[in-house]
């Protein structure tokens, strides 16, 4: 695990608790999303100075630029941000107090070039008293927000929870809104009320479809995932469907679930990962295969804890062809670190719950974790109330060269359920080597191996790859390592 730390120069919000579980989803206080180029941006709101600051890295992870837009001031909380790759620049949403409605009632889009220039700032709800009905107002309340860019239609798609007043009582209730903003400012509500009692928020772009999970408390009581388009005078919803429901009195604001993330597989179909202590004796991992339609296809239950032992902040990124999870582990009152287990597609085990072996790391409450194209795995995080984490798993567990059987191979590297494997596709003398995450070689032997799959050894926890040749044909193949870069 590589962490760089950022100073924040500016007051932090205070960190959600780590050993109990919100009701709620979180606005995001610091966010990573990871580019098409393996580069990567982190945006961060600075309490104290009612500010957002942007950085950019490259593709190696250098320090590319440091933004502080002037054009976003008096902002009360971060609800999103998306790179636009047409000009380096950036789209950020944020809520900002109102002169007649209180604390972080308007919701503001805001977009600068590569240099922070404002290009527009826009008020997108929170014009109308809170009193009067059918007035939006407070983004990311008891939720959070996300916001990404579709290079192809050159939309932005927003995704957050609100509160609205309804007739005839004027009480606020609350539930999520999605919108599509173009990159003049312009923007149509394509649902303005989406799954009541929307308490958390996911957005994910495949092609030019939008899908997003939904974590609803009323109408409906359920994890949902549904897709959208935003071709059309207002774009349009393509289906709505519900991979969790959650039992009890609609409404109640206590759901015993939180809700994960999204994966995309290149056969059409998803993986969604959640936790929940509905049915369980504590809050367990689940994962969920989905048709490209929604529609269950498996369940896998990742944990089976017992009570007073449960699983928070659940995660999930792409991982080669399958699915790596993440949580933290609470037993008792006390953190006892971030797991990882790893799936397939089909929620098949690859490798089971097994912990970070730094139990001071913590995943971020905020956000998701991020998987680069490269293969890096990131997320971001606070560090007090005076600095940023950027967090690396130095090894990302996927295959440095591909090591699927070609019609020529000679050899492949796997790693699974069974440890890692050697197998050879002819026999002969075949050189073996494992390297550090530095690079620096560990230990190197000559090994003749028969035609088959064998079982290899990692001769050091310190392992962070390793390599195997035969003839002119080479293989290598990385493994998650816990240990400083």
């Amino acid at each position: 695990m590589a962490v760089t730390t950022y100073p924040a120069n500016g007051t932090l919000s205070s960190q959600p608790s780590h050993t109990s579980v919100s009701n709620y989803g979180f606005k995001p206080v610091v966010l990573l999303n990871g580019n098409a180029d393996n580069s990567y941006d982190v945006a961060y709101h600075l309490n104290g100075t009612s500010k957002i600051r942007i950085l950019a890295f490259d593709s190696s992870g250098k320090l590319s630029a440091t933004l502080q837009p002037d054009s976003i001031y008096n902002a009360k909380g971060l609800v999103g941000m998306a790179r636009i790759p047409d000009d380096s620049g950036f789209a950020v949403i944020y809520s900002k107090d109102s002169p007649h409605s209180g604390s972080a009632y308007e919701f503001w889009a805001t977009r600068v070039d590569a240099k922070g220039q404002k290009l527009f700032s826009k008020l997108i709800f929170g014009d109308v008293e809170k009193h009067i009905f059918d007035s939006k107002g407070e983004p990311g309340t008891f939720s959070s927000g996300r916001m990404l860019y579709n290079k192809t239609s050159k939309k932005l798609a927003i995704y957050v929870g609100h509160t609205m007043a309804w007739a005839p009582d004027t009480v606020r209730h609350q539930a999520g809104f999605l919108a599509f903003m173009s990159l003049d400012g312009s923007f149509v509500v394509t649902n303005g009320w989406y799954s009541s009692h929307n308490f958390d928020q996911r957005l994910h772009l495949v092609g030019n479809d939008y899908y997003t999970l939904a974590h609803g408390d009323a109408y409906p009581r359920a994890l949902g995932f549904a897709k959208w388009s935003d071709a059309g005078a207002k774009g349009s919803q393509v289906f709505d469907k519900q991979f969790l429901k959650i039992p009890g009195a609609v409404g109640d604001n206590k759901t015993s679930t939180q809700l994960g993330n999204l994966v995309p597989f290149g056969d059409g179909t998803f993986g969604v990962m959640f936790a929940t202590a509905n049915g369980r004796n504590a809050f367990d991992v689940g994962y969920r295969h989905l048709s490209a339609t929604g529609d269950t296809l498996s369940l896998t239950w990742v944990t089976t804890y017992p009570a007073g032992t449960f699983a928070i902040f659940p995660k999930m990124v792409k991982y080669g062809t399958n699915v790596l999870l993440l949580w933290e582990e609470v037993a008792g009152t006390a953190s006892a670190g971030i797991q990882l287990a790893i799936l397939d597609p089909a929620g098949t085990v690859v490798t089971p719950k097994f912990p970070l072996a730094d139990k001071s790391i913590r995943l971020s409450p905020y956000y998701d974790v991020t998987a680069l194209l490269n293969g890096k795995i990131l997320w971001a995080n606070q560090k007090g109330n005076d600095s940023i984490s950027i967090l690396r798993l130095v090894e990302s567990g996927s295959v440095i060269q591909d090591t699927r059987p070609l019609a020529n191979a000679l050899l492949r590297l796997d790693h699974g359920a069974e440890g890692v494997t050697l197998t050879a596709f002819q026999a002969g003398w075949y050189s073996l080597r494992q390297f550090d995450s530095r690079g620096k070689l560990l230990s190197q032997e000559r090994r003749f191996f028969r035609a088959g799959t064998h079982a290899l050894s990692v001769s050091a926890a310190s392992v962070s790859y390793l390599e195997a040749r035969y003839g002119d044909q080479k293989a290598r193949l990385a493994l998650i390592r816990s240990g400083a870069e």
